[in-house]
């Protein structure tokens, strides 16, 4: 008792904070993932005009300014956001040098822009970076560009340039050329979204320029970086080519972030981006610009945004959902865990069964005895749930680093478990002594039975009504639902009615069968389970709840795995890459890649509609590709128009090319899809072959370009560890081994409950002949029926549980799709893990028989017994 009170305070102390922290590390690889893609706080500045002097020291340039934006923020919130991103650029101007490249005389436009952080960091191959001190009375704004620049513009150290803002009647800024530098690292997640980002910083860019003479010249357009002190001293020339735009972006920090404060933080995040937020910007006169820190802004010109919200919302709603599935196997656990402690307080009592007898002829009142054995539960009880507590603490502490969530607070069930440790003794004690005093009418007690059975089936069809009525919604965003918890105990409740009902009848006809038999074993054996199952209510409890939790988590764990593989199949091919520049050179560097089956180009265009209609998109695919990769595709029959296209209509299989650029495969709008002109890059390439790396084919595609690339198999592995997969997973398969363990040893107690009846009878059948092994025999055989009976209840609770859940049980926000998934039903687990619990009672049945092999014949043939 005091083993199984001890851990079960362990249990239910660690547990849920252990949940809560397996949340933290989920939640920070959101949010990791979210700053890789650059996601976080972002604000943005039109300015008119920059103060240097104001703008804080060289080294933390504008820092105070960002501070200032924080300080609406709780005290709490500000930690959670990490060091700021500032990123500062002009619009794109006319550059004029005298060696300076042209496209058909036509100079190329350059943008000036100050960037605090580079992710990957630069190398400077020539000359230095941009001096941190403003450009002096001079006013030449120093300026650093790439190596490709450098090549494609002609540029070279020293030299000037007169950017102008191609106003009448402004002048010219001069910038001077001091460095050129290399990107570093260009292929990690971060530095790949920071140059997707930023294309005509690694590289000048061709495009279409300002319409001259009626048509639009094709020009080069580049971007160089400068100090906070020259972007300072060049904005007011160049607010008069256009908005000069500052960004700074605030990535949420991992570490200082939990999960308990994330619905928390996500609130704080939408006031921030209320226009009734705190504006930090100094009030002006009508009309008149504002001044907010450093910068000069015309009315209105600061916004506030909040990329990473979604990402945090995404979380907590996956969060709620999951605390779903993990109250409903807590509970499902602590509840065999308390079935088997009131299997240890039965055998206490049912062992020393004469002595109460004794007792109470002797003239001891039951008040009396209970008392006695109240005491004796407390001290048993108060120092195992002192000495499990003490433990779940130390472990908590010494697992701890960092801010972590303390989940939901365990005290109901600490109480459950307290509560029963102090009453059970005295209660069981209790219903001893008035049984043996008083012997209640067979149909009085037939009539109690019935009330007790209706009373529990009406509570379990109102606890499953109020959820589907009340639904996700209703719920608590995290932690151990009070009535998602009674639903499991409920609805294993009345399997263990309905198996109780059942049992006779299964019993005679298994007796039945047996007296057809030759062999006396199993006869007798029936014969002894009619006056009673050999489990017992208590038994057959156990085994019901434990089945049930161990079909539901798998269920629903398989239902996540698979929406994840689904969600991955949504995905055009194995792998898609989009960029600009897929010659016919990269395509086949590209198709040469180890793995790549084959290579389908497509691009995305806007086909004009007619009159007042919008613009269509059209997607335009190679068809030789298409048919090349799959010979009976009926969208490559449709757009070559060679003879009859088997079917009618095009199957999500024939559109599966065109999936990723119409986010889905069932667009809002129309669409076309043509023939790619020959002659014309593709903007995606959309790869077969399973087996296809991310690494290999970035390292195949050109290395002044940036590509983003997505791999089915990258995604699967994105979606189970960016969500709360994992913890689902984890949680599933911890309660249902320490379910398991307690169902085992409830078993066991069951039967060493009725041992000694069983004993008399065996002993009885020994003396006349009956061997050891035959008895071990007669004892299994009589346990059978109720074993598969409740793997039967079991297994169809376990099944029918989704569906008694109903709106309380979502996993869409799990599973990362656009619907909620299909509940999948693997029978073959569900029979695998029915045929476990027959052969856990079949363990416990051995247990027991070898114990019974210790006892002598003459310790319990007793002159009395009989």
């Amino acid at each position: 008792m005091a083993v199984l009170v001890g851990v079960s305070t362990l249990m239910v102390s660690a547990g849920p904070a252990l949940v809560a922290r397996l949340d933290d590390r989920a939640l920070r690889r959101s949010v990791t993932s979210a700053a890789e893609q650059g996601l976080g706080v972002s604000v943005t500045v039109d300015t008119l005009g920059i103060d240097a002097s104001a703008a804080g020291t060289p080294a933390h340039a504008f820092g105070g300014f960002a501070s200032q934006l924080l300080a609406p923020l709780p005290g709490w919130a500000r930690p959670m956001l990490g060091v700021p991103s500032i990123d500062i650029a002009t619009p794109f101007m006319p550059a004029a040098a005298p060696g300076l490249a042209t496209v058909g005389g036509v100079a190329p436009e350059v943008r000036v822009e100050y960037a605090d952080q580079v992710p990957g960091g630069l190398r400077y191959v020539a000359g230095t970076a941009p001096p941190v001190d403003s450009p002096g009375p001079s006013g030449v704004v120093p300026i650093a560009a790439s190596t490709a620049t450098r090549d494609v513009l002609h540029l070279t150290i020293g030299e000037t340039v007169a950017l102008s803002p191609g106003t009448p009647g402004s002048m010219p800024a001069t910038a001077r050329v001091v460095g050129f530098f290399q990107p570093i690292d260009t292929t990690s997640p971060t530095t790949a979204a920071f140059w997707y980002a930023h294309p005509w910083l690694r590289a000048p860019v061709s495009g279409q320029g300002p319409a001259r003479d009626g048509f639009s010249p094709l020009i080069q357009r580049a971007t160089v970086l400068t100090s906070a002190g020259g972007i300072a001293a060049i904005t007011p020339t160049a607010s008069a080519a256009g908005s000069v735009g500052a960004t700074i972006t605030f990535p949420l920090a991992p570490a200082a972030m939990t999960a308990d404060s994330a619905a928390a933080l996500s609130a704080q995040l939408g006031r921030m981006t209320d226009p009734a937020f705190d504006n930090p910007c100094t009030p002006a006169s009508y009309g008149m610009p504002e001044q907010c820190g450093p910068f000069t802004v015309a009315r209105d010109g600061l916004a506030i945004a909040a990329d990473v919200k979604p990402t945090l919302d995404r979380f907590v709603t996956a969060r709620a959902e999951v605390w779903v599935v993990d109250s409903f196997s807590l509970a499902s656990l602590a509840t065999v865990a308390l079935i088997t402690m009131f299997s240890a307080a039965r055998l206490t009592i049912g062992r020393r069964e004469r002595d109460l007898v004794l007792h109470r002829v002797r003239g001891a009142s039951v008040r009396g005895l209970m008392a006695v054995r109240a005491v004796h539960g407390a001290v048993v009880t108060v120092p195992a749930l002192v000495v499990g507590w003490i433990a779940a603490r130390v472990w908590l502490v010494l697992g701890s680093h960092g801010p972590q969530s303390s989940g939901p607070g365990p005290g109901w069930l600490l109480a459950a478990i307290n509560v029963a440790g102090l009453v059970l003794l005295p209660g069981l004690t209790w219903a001893r002594s008035r049984f043996r005093s008083v012997a209640a009418d067979p149909a009085v007690v037939r009539r109690r039975r019935l009330v007790v059975e209706a009373g529990v089936g009406i509570l379990a069809v109102a606890a499953v009504v109020s959820l589907h009525s009340r639904g996700i919604s209703g719920l608590r965003a995290a932690g151990i639902d009070p009535q998602i918890s009674l639903v499991p105990v409920l609805l294993g409740t009345v399997g263990a009615v309905v198996l109780l009902r059942v049992h006779p009848v299964v019993l005679g006809g298994s007796l039945r069968w047996a007296r057809r038999r030759r062999s006396a074993v199993p006869v007798l054996a029936f014969t002894q389970a009619r006056c009673g199952p050999g489990l017992g209510a208590a038994g057959l409890l156990v085994l019901v709840l434990t089945l049930a939790g161990l079909v539901f988590g798998g269920l629903v764990t398989r239902t996540v795995t698979g929406a994840h593989v689904d969600a991955a199949n949504e995905v055009s091919g194995d792998a898609v890459v989009q960029g600009r520049g897929l010659t016919p050179a990269v395509r086949a560097e590209v198709g040469a890649v180890a793995g790549v089956q084959h290579v389908i180009g497509e691009e995305a265009l806007w086909t004009p509609g007619g009159g007042t209609s919008p613009p269509v998109k059209t997607i335009a695919v190679d068809v030789k590709a298409l048919m090349e990769a799959d010979p009976a595709s009926r969208l490559a029959h449709l757009l070559t128009g060679a003879g009859a296209v088997p079917g009618a209509a095009l199957s999500p299989s024939d559109l599966r090319v065109v999936s990723t650029e119409l986010g889905g495969l069932s667009p809002a709008g129309p669409f076309l899809i043509v023939p790619l002109a020959a002659g014309s890059d593709p903007d995606t390439l959309v790869i077969d072959g399973p087996a296809v790396s991310e690494s290999e084919l970035r390292a195949a595609l050109p290395a002044n370009i940036t590509y983003q690339i997505q791999t089915r198999r990258t995604l699967t592995d994105n979606l189970d560890t960016s969500t709360l997969t994992a913890s689902l997973a984890l949680v599933a398969n911890a309660c249902a081994a320490l379910a398991s363990a307690f169902a085992l040893a409830a078993l066991v107690l069951e039967l060493l409950a009725g041992a000694r009846s069983r004993g008399e009878t065996v002993s009885f059948l020994r003396t006349m002949g009956l061997r050891s092994r035959s008895a071990t025999s007669m004892l299994i055989v009589q346990l059978l029926p109720p074993a598969f009976l409740a793997a039967l209840a079991g297994a169809g609770l376990g099944v029918l549980i989704p569906r008694l859940l109903g709106s309380a049980l979502e996993l869409r926000a799990v599973t990362g799709g656009a619907a909620e998934p299909v509940i999948r039903v693997d029978f073959a687990t569900t029979v695998a893990l029915g045929s476990g619990v027959v052969a856990l009672v079949l363990l416990a049945a051995l247990i027991d028989s070898g114990l019974a092999r210790r006892r002598r014949l003459g310790s319990v043939l007793r002159f009395d017994s009989r």
